[in-house]
């Protein structure tokens, strides 16, 4: 009986703590307020989910601009959704729409559903890619 009494202990602990975490993420996740105030006329740099690094100035007028590590640019245009979601689209590609989480250290994680794709790790504003 003592043994079945900490299992459920052990099981109410760790439904709490992914309670918690859902909440904390839920709370840190930016709306489209600050969404709009972040991105625009800002210089991105950041890192991808294969740990790519790239640097990115997304303008006010929502056409950006991608400046890879080996020097490729790409173009493209972003918009913040109704949902509070940002929505970028490459030149070529399908819109794709992601939430943006404060990690709590000064970094965001862009979150495509629930897949991580961008940690972002620096904002400046203007148009720095060429520095």
């Amino acid at each position: 009986m003592k043994k079945n009494h900490t299992s459920r202990i052990a099981l109410a602990a760790a439904v709490a703590s992914a309670l918690v975490a859902l909440t904390a993420t839920a709370a840190d996740q930016l709306n489209a307020a600050q969404l709009k105030e972040m991105f625009s006329d800002k210089t991105v740099s950041a890192t991808n989910a294969e740990n790519k690094t790239q640097t990115t100035y997304f303008s006010a007028d929502g056409k950006m601009i991608q400046k890879a590590a080996n020097g490729e640019k790409k173009q493209g245009t972003w918009r913040v959704d109704g949902k509070g979601q940002q929505c970028i689209t490459w030149s070529g590609s399908a819109e794709v729409c992601s939430t943006v989480v404060a990690r709590g250290d000064g970094t965001y994680q862009r979150l495509v559903g629930d897949k991580a794709t961008v940690i972002i790790q620096k904002m400046r504003q203007g148009n720095l890619l060429d520095e």
